[in-house]
């Protein structure tokens, strides 16, 4: 049998040098100008965005965050005369390099700031440092006595005004010695222990992760009121802003929504009716809040993001009602709206949910009765988004009764956490059991990465790959310890003393999540045609329409934006070499094709090459009638296109 070839550019790893630093004055138009493009990073990052940056962030936003970082250094030397001069700044950034948790993303900020130290250390390190050092030194003074500003917030707002941003004179950044610190990738499987930052939220908060932060709100007890921020790039714990948050309570929902992350009701306390009907949209980026209007309260209730709304099923008021009612809200418009509820399931709290991006899938859940022993369901039904209508759920095959089982979405199957896993197909709606072989003893409770279950323990942890059907043992997990496990794009973060990363390789192309630059593709080379940090076999804005199928009977390429159709010619290596032609008429070799006028990004090839014989792919976009280049040679001469699609 012969062979296809792909023809992948070898792109390496950067090693970042921080350099010696030439004291300059910026002003603050240049400071914003560095912190919209920092902004700019985390915001690309985010999961789910729908609006544009400029749309999402505000000038005014941007500038209010460079003041504060400007009237925290004033504020540390009013109050602490603690000046944070250019050792302080330099320190800080050996601090970030030696503990982010992103080190590719890290370089990412580096080079939007043009590499120029001054201005990493006076606005991406000073933002950093000032508020920690500020925010300790509060809360030192609080213990002492000698501060009557128990929250930071209230004692933020009462001092900032004193502060004159104007007065602002920054010290000589360090330039007697410099960093030159190495941004290392761990291997899949390992831990990365280098974070130096603690808690600043309960670890049994309910949480989310965004693409750009680790959002903690809640907590253990119904006096939790306030939530944390925490940003593996800077490895740095915040608290959230107090300032329109919602009130204190526990089990309630925390989701996140494209830009912000949702919190929706929950319980406020002991006796008569504590639930809570309302709730607050965090922006982390900001630390911002803007309530969630009034609906019906509820808790243990199950909360999904669809894209565009957040849909919420199930739950429980007070000790003895359960609801059954399922509500949509829409973030945007601050608006509440019903769903259907002809054969929904039976009212119950604690659902195992999933949402297959048009589907709910509901299954389980528990009941008390006021008086009686509580009632498990192993029953459950399919909500259709788009009919808003529901469906039977079939319990043939289905776990036992039970509440408050994870649920996970694999793709094209529920993962219900009973004993070693259950899969739920939705559409043929059939249960069948996961492979046990090599699955934890006990219940399968974990972090879903998007493509592995991840299943951490003290003695032992596993690792469950869906589309394999296989569990494997994790070599290097056994001494986890760690509490509020979360999924956060490269591994799962836990917390201690310290958050500890255990780092994965999802896609298993060799570089894990945080080192590679297209973490969700297999992607060996790392090759990026437009030195954007964006791998070409993701990058979907660098004019290349990378060909990643590995399927013999089949082509598939990336949907390239801009284009709305696709030509694809296949030739003959040999025919190549001899002719010089890269788009040969089809019939002139047995090998020759090309298909014309694609809608999708695919087209079936079942000719496979005779022994010895090598065939080749090429693919164009077309956009307004006008086709896209061949591009070039590894000498960088146009390809021509000889035999073009009519």
């Amino acid at each position: 049998m012969g062979k296809r070839l792909t023809f992948i550019v070898l792109a390496g790893l950067s090693t970042m040098l921080f350099g010696t630093v030439t004291a300059r004055d910026l002003s603050v138009a240049d400071r914003v100008r560095a912190q919209e493009a920092i902004d700019r990073v985390y915001y690309q990052h985010q999961i789910g965005t729908t609006v544009p940056f400029e749309q999402a962030v505000s000038r005014a936003a941007i500038e209010a965050k460079v003041l504060k970082s400007l009237r925290l250094s004033l504020a540390l030397e009013r109050f602490w005369k603690v000046r944070v001069d250019g050792e302080a700044l330099r320190l800080e950034m050996e601090r970030i390099e030696h503990s982010t948790q992103f080190p590719e993303r890290l370089r990412e900020i580096y080079r939007a700031l043009d590499d120029d130290p001054v201005v990493i250390q006076e606005v991406l390190a000073r933002g950093a440092l000032v508020e920690r050092m500020a925010r300790r030194f509060h809360a030192e003074d609080f213990e002492a006595g000698r501060s009557s500003w128990a929250e930071w917030d209230h004692f933020w707002a009462e001092v900032e005004g004193q502060l004159d941003s104007a007065k602002f004179r920054a010290s000589d950044p360090d330039d007697d010695r410099a960093s030159a610190q190495t941004l290392a990738c761990l291997p899949d499987d390992s831990f990365d222990t280098s974070s130096t930052a603690t808690p600043c939220f309960d670890v049994f908060a309910s949480r989310a992760w965004t693409g750009s932060f680790a959002v903690y709100w809640g907590g253990s007890s119904q006096n939790s009121n306030q939530g944390g921020r925490y940003d593996p790039l800077l490895d740095t714990c915040t608290p959230t802003s107090t300032v329109n948050a919602p009130t204190a309570r526990r089990f309630n929902s925390t989701t996140a929504a494209g830009q912000i992350v949702i919190v929706f009701g929950g319980n406020r306390g002991v006796g008569g009716n504590q639930t809570a009907d309302d709730g607050g949209r965090y922006d982390p980026l900001l630390d911002s809040w803007l309530p969630v209007a009034n609906d019906i309260g509820r808790w243990s209730h199950s909360a999904l993001w669809t894209g565009q709304r957040l849909l919420i099923w199930g739950g429980r008021q007070q000790d003895f009602f359960a609801i059954t009612a399922g509500r949509l809200y829409d973030p945007a418009t601050n608006v509440w709206t019903d769903i259907a509820s002809t054969n929904a399931p039976s009212s119950r709290y604690l659902p195992s949910t999933a949402w297959t991006g048009a589907k709910m899938i509901v299954w389980g859940g528990g009941y008390q009765p006021q008086f009686s022993s509580e009632i498990l369901y192993n029953n459950g039904g399919i909500y259709d988004l788009n009919s808003n209508s529901w469906s039977p759920l079939s319990t043939v095959g289905a776990p036992p009764a039970a509440k408050g089982f994870q649920a996970f979405w694999t793709g094209s199957r529920m993962f219900v956490s009973y004993s070693s896993g259950r899969l739920f197909d939705p559409v043929s709606n059939t249960w069948s059991a996961a492979s046990s072989t090599g699955a934890p003893s006990g219940n399968a409770f974990g972090v879903w990465s998007g493509r592995e279950l991840i299943v951490l323990g003290t003695q032992a942890s596993y690792r469950y790959d869906a589309a394999l059907d296989t569990w494997r043992t994790a070599t290097s997990s056994s001494s986890w310890t760690g509490a509020g496990n979360l999924w956060i794009g490269n591994g799962v973060l836990s917390w201690g003393t310290h958050p500890v990363l255990y780092v994965v390789d999802n896609d298993r192309d060799g570089l894990t999540q945080s080192c590679d630059n297209c973490p969700l593709h297999y992607n060996p080379t790392q090759s990026d045609f437009d030195h954007d940090s964006q791998g070409d076999v993701c990058d979907l804005n660098d004019g290349l329409i990378y060909i990643y199928s590995s399927d013999p009977n089949s082509r598939q390429w990336q949907s390239e934006s801009g284009y709305t159709t696709w030509n694809s010619y296949r030739g003959s290596l040999a025919a190549l070499r001899v002719s010089g032609l890269y788009t040969q008429a089809p019939g002139s070799n047995p090998l020759a094709a090309r298909d014309c006028g694609l809608s999708d990004p695919y087209v079936l090839d079942p000719v496979v090459p005779s022994p010895g014989e090598v065939t080749f792919t090429l693919v164009t976009g077309v956009a307004g009638g006008v086709e896209s280049s061949l591009g070039t040679d590894s000498a960088g001469v146009p390809r021509a296109n000889a035999s073009p699609c009519p």
